[in-house]
């Protein structure tokens, strides 16, 4: 009877599972899902992102503190008020809420592996320059605010912009680039037009390995509007038991009619 071994199935299922757990880094995202409100208005609390062919169902929006803010805002399809100050606009996920002008703190109460990402969702007027005051400094810390490594610059070079095109029905063009789209704001005109763009970015990118003792960041910013900032965890490791049991399923069945 011949023997299987099965190392090279294995090693290969191994394989496929980082493949599948490491997206590309200082990606855009590629699209996202929210709960809407039902009424045609509004995108409510972001739910997934998918960034590098990779769906994200486990969003960590964190506990938010040293908030700059340069007033607030809400666009402008009459679902609640204006925020009254930057942490009501940070926190939960909530892509109908911005800080502007925000510089803040976020900790996540836990460590940062190398397969999560930090995710970035803010509104501007479609300016994408080096330099332009919508550019963004992210410092990795650690759980008690001090600096890990080098601040990253994000430059808008990885921003998403103009990939799609908002409705104001019961559907929505979910890409997170979205132009048009009208905020009321805090002590001020109305910001006509503002897009919603993303980025994402991981320990990798900031020089960083997987066994630092990073728990959040902090976010420079002169002139970004904050929509959303906060931690995408990699998918559940049931997912890729899937794979193995299903390979080891295989592999018994070829040693039998060995």
């Amino acid at each position: 009877m011949t023997r299987l071994s099965l190392k090279p199935i294995f090693l290969g299922l191994t394989t496929l599972a980082v493949s599948l757990m490491s997206p590309a880094a200082m990606l855009a995202v590629d699209s996202f899902s929210s709960s809407l409100d039902g009424s045609g208005e509004g995108w409510g609390i972001l739910e997934t992102i998918t960034v590098g062919g990779t769906t994200y169902s486990d969003l960590r929006a964190g506990s938010y503190s040293a908030i700059s803010v340069g007033g607030t805002a809400n666009p402008k399809f009459g679902i609640g008020g204006v925020p009254a100050n930057g942490q009501a606009s940070l926190s939960g996920n909530n892509l109908d809420t911005a800080a502007l002008n925000s510089s803040f703190t976020v900790q996540f109460g836990q460590v940062v592996t190398g397969d999560d990402l930090f995710y970035y969702f803010e509104s501007n007027n479609g300016s994408s320059s080096v330099g332009d005051g919508n550019d963004v400094l992210v410092q990795a810390i650690d759980s008690l605010g001090a600096g890990v490594g080098a601040a990253l610059a994000l430059d808008d070079i990885a921003w998403n912009f103009g990939n799609g095109t908002w409705t104001n029905d019961s559907t929505f063009a979910r890409t997170p680039s979205i132009a048009g789209r009208d905020w009321d704001r805090e002590g001020g005109s109305t910001l006509a037009g503002r897009q919603t763009n993303s980025v994402s970015w991981n320990l990798a990118d900031m020089g960083l390995s997987g066994n630092t003792t990073v728990t959040g960041f902090i976010l420079s910013t002169s002139n970004a509007d904050s929509v959303a900032a906060g931690l995408a965890v990699i998918p559940e490791p049931s997912t890729f038991a899937l794979f193995g049991l299903a390979g080891l399923a295989a592999a018994l069945g070829l040693r039998r009619r060995g």
